[in-house]
C-alpha cells in the first residue's frame, strides 16, 4: 500500500502565521475537531515541542512519532527518532490507513514539506502579530485545491478548512 504524506496545521491566513510566544492565538472548537477527525486512527509525526504542548499525553488511537535532538527519550505510546528521515520511515511501516499526518512545530512542517502530498490547512482570518512559528511557504507547489469549506464563523474567528495537493 502507499502511504500519503499529510500536513495539517491552522494557520493565519496572510503570514502563515502557526504560534506567538509559544501558543496558538486563536481557540477555534471547529478546528480541533477538524484535527481530530482527520487524523483519528493515523500515525501522526511530531517535534518535541509540539510533543511539550500535548503534555506528553498521546494522541489517541494511533502511533504518535516525535523528532527529537533529545537522546533517550522513552515513554509509552511515543516513538522516537532523530529525522525527518527516521520518522518518515518508521510512519510508513507503522501506517494502516494510508496517509500519515505531519501535525507541528514550524520547523517540522519544514523539513518535512518537501515529503508531503497533501495540506490541510485552517485558514484563519485576520492579523495575530508578529509570530515567531510560522508554516512554510507553501503557494507555489500546492495549487490543487481538493476542497475548500468557504468562510467559516465560529467564537469571533472567520476561517476556512482548505485541502491542497501538488
Amino acid at each position: 500500500m502507499s502511504v500519503k504524506v499529510s500536513a495539517i496545521a491552522a494557520v493565519e491566513q496572510y503570514h502563515r502565521g502557526l504560534a506567538k510566544n509559544g501558543r496558538i492565538p486563536w481557540n477555534i472548537q471547529e478546528d480541533q475537531s477538524y484535527f481530530k477527525s482527520k487524523v483519528k486512527g493515523h500515525v501522526v509525526i511530531m517535534g518535541r515541542k509540539t510533543y511539550d504542548e500535548i503534555r506528553q499525553v498521546p494522541l489517541t488511537d494511533r502511533p504518535n512519532i516525535v523528532i527529537t535532538r533529545q537522546k533517550a527519550l522513552e515513554q509509552k505510546g511515543f516513538i522516537f527518532v532523530n529525522n525527518i528521515d527516521d520518522a518518515l520511515r518508521v510512519a510508513r511501516n507503522e501506517e494502516l490507513r494510508g496517509e500519515v499526518f505531519i501535525v507541528g512545530g514550524g520547523e517540522i512542517y519544514k523539513m518535512g514539506l518537501p515529503y508531503t502530498d497533501r495540506l490541510y490547512l485552517t485558514l484563519v482570518d485576520g492579523t495575530y502579530g508578529s509570530m515567531e512559528t510560522t508554516f512554510p511557504d507553501y503557494n507555489d507547489k500546492y495549487k490543487t485545491v481538493i476542497s475548500d469549506s468557504g468562510v467559516k464563523n465560529s467564537g469571533g474567528y472567520k476561517y476556512s478548512f482548505v485541502v491542497l495537493e501538488k
